[in-house]
């Protein structure tokens, strides 16, 4: 394993998010998009409360050989990227879902 770990995982995701919009294009609107970055920004904002909290407590750490060293605060950079895609993903998901079951 390498400092190229976590962002080889995150790359995995933002590939999988770029495969499913492109198979599912979802058209939204700039209405849904404020909803979509306001439900991500709050959902992330508390999951990076919670992870420096917790690594101040010392609960959990980051290693920092698997990942690439560019930390805000205690936080590697992948750790605030990971609260931004994971969420993105379930958002866009749904989205296609949703919309694929009001055409049934």
């Amino acid at each position: 394993m390498s400092e190229w770990t976590y962002a080889a995982y995150l790359a995995l995701v933002l590939i999988g998010i770029l495969c499913v919009g492109k198979v599912f294009p979802s058209r939204w609107s700039k209405k849904e998009w404020k909803a979509a970055g306001a439900a991500i920004a709050m959902a992330g904002s508390a999951f990076v409360v919670w992870d420096i909290l917790a690594v101040e407590a010392r609960h959990w750490s980051f290693d920092e050989s698997l990942v690439l060293g560019l930390f805000l605060g205690n936080q590697p950079l992948e750790e605030i990227l990971f609260f931004i895609l994971v969420p993105f993903w379930g958002v866009l998901v749904y989205s296609i879902l949703s919309r694929s079951e009001k055409k049934l």
